[in-house]
């Protein structure tokens, strides 16, 4: 088989070359700048960076969510043979909800607190008219269950606040999946959970993906999150992506320095007991000034002049890994760095 025909066999979604501009008082803020990754199916993939990397951006921008002074600069966004930015507004309507669906980051936000769960989920179904009100009931009855909610029979009927809030994430879920979406987006979903939550709800995700051979893509700032649940990362700084790859490459021999200094900042892998957690020192840049050079050199403590004048190549390691960084190829090549991350091994929980 080609390797184009296998690529497309294998990937859901594709993104390519996706650019997004935020209209501010300030000036146009360049959110996302030729972001491109693909998420294939039947995986478990992650995005992460620090706050302000344009995480979300991504999802709300293929879903056709963005804000009023957003404006989508160029790029494709393909789901089969459809391209989502340029689809019509009937159209996404009709892929929202039936083969995308979203789980939020705050359940009492996007939960409606009049509604019992039994009217909410029988609205998410109003695009079925040939299934009876009694059918959907059942049909919501059984996937209130499937994500562990006790009685479920009884508790469709209650409102989200007799809902704890690892109960209320839980229908969140349940609703998302109620129509069968071939892909899950989950934004942050376990952030206003307590530890043991969100435990929970990684191995219900986990359970539910192989279940329903669902495609879910996590938005995380929370590198143990992203660790235990996902297959494939994504990892974003400054709204570019700066390497992506298979999870245990990523986690056990990053490439490049922004990786190796998030996952350097995870508790998980700290021995020495302080009052302080390591930090990246520096701040993200001003995405309203013109740019040049590597997005992350200002912070890179392994940054040379070239970093801070010429665009970094993109390295693949495989036919789905990839990072971007002088160090990897071309007359910088350092060759020391590419062969040992540096990591110690993240301490298993619990």
């Amino acid at each position: 088989m080609p390797k184009d025909a296998q690529h497309a066999r294998e990937t859901l979604l594709d993104v390519r070359n996706l650019s997004v501009d935020f209209r501010t008082p300030r000036g146009r803020v360049k959110a996302l700048r030729d972001i491109t990754f693909p998420i294939r199916r039947n995986r478990i993939v992650g995005i992460v960076g620090e706050s302000g990397s344009g995480k979300s951006t991504v999802l709300w921008a293929l879903l056709g969510l963005l804000a009023k002074n957003a404006e989508v600069m160029g790029g494709e966004v393909r789901f089969g043979d459809r391209d989502l930015l340029h689809a019509s507004e009937t159209q996404l309507r009709a892929t929202r909800g039936e083969e995308i669906s979203v789980v939020f980051q705050d359940p009492m936000t996007s939960q409606i607190p009049v509604l019992t769960y039994g009217r909410q989920m029988l609205d998410i179904l109003y695009r079925r008219p040939d299934v009876s009100a009694s059918e959907k009931r059942r049909m919501a009855v059984e996937m209130l269950g499937k994500v562990g909610i006790p009685d479920p029979d009884k508790r469709i009927d209650q409102y989200p606040h007799h809902f704890s809030g690892g109960m209320r994430q839980r229908a969140g879920i349940a609703m998302a999946l109620l129509t069968g979406p071939k892909l899950l987006l989950a934004d942050e979903p376990t952030t206003a959970l307590d530890v043991t939550m969100e435990a929970q709800i990684i191995h219900l995700l986990q359970d539910l993906q192989k279940e329903l051979d669902a495609t879910v893509v996590v938005v995380s700032h929370n590198l143990g999150l992203i660790a235990e649940l996902c297959d494939d990362v994504v990892v974003m700084y400054a709204g570019e992506v700066i390497e992506a790859g298979d999870v245990r490459e990523i986690f056990h021999n990053a490439q490049h320095p922004y990786t190796r200094a998030l996952l350097e900042c995870d508790p998980a892998r700290i021995d020495d007991v302080s009052r302080k957690l390591p930090v990246i020192p520096g701040d993200i840049p001003d995405l309203t000034r013109a740019l040049s050079g590597c997005i992350y050199a200002p912070r890179c403590q392994r940054a040379m002049p070239v970093c801070r004048t010429e665009t970094p190549p993109d390295v693949r390691r495989g036919e789905m890994s990839q990072a971007r960084c002088h160090l990897l190829e071309g007359p910088h090549h350092d060759p020391v760095w590419m062969s040992a991350s540096r990591l110690p091994p993240a301490k298993p929980s619990g």
